[in-house]
């Protein structure tokens, strides 16, 4: 899905803790405070939900800043597939 069709799911606040990631890992100097927003791109995380389960489609480093910072939920972008 291109950005701009992700601009049209809906939103939806989420627990970052049920969120399963689906990249190995984030750069760390991605993580710090004066790291550059994403260009040209959504500022909110996408998310895949399947059979009951978010999968993180893009914005691991938003989420997980998210989670360095105490929040314990994060507003995402969810599409939701069905079998």
């Amino acid at each position: 899905m291109t950005t701009a069709k992700w601009m049209h799911v809906p939103t939806q606040t989420l627990p970052i803790n049920e969120l399963y990631a689906t990249q190995p890992g984030v750069l760390l100097h991605a993580l710090t405070a004066d790291a550059p927003a994403p260009v040209g791109g959504d500022p909110l995380p996408h998310v895949i939900a399947w059979r009951g389960t978010g999968y993180l489609e893009d914005g691991h480093h938003r989420v997980m800043r998210a989670a360095l910072a105490g929040c314990t939920h994060i507003e995402a972008r969810v599409l939701r597939v069905e079998d």
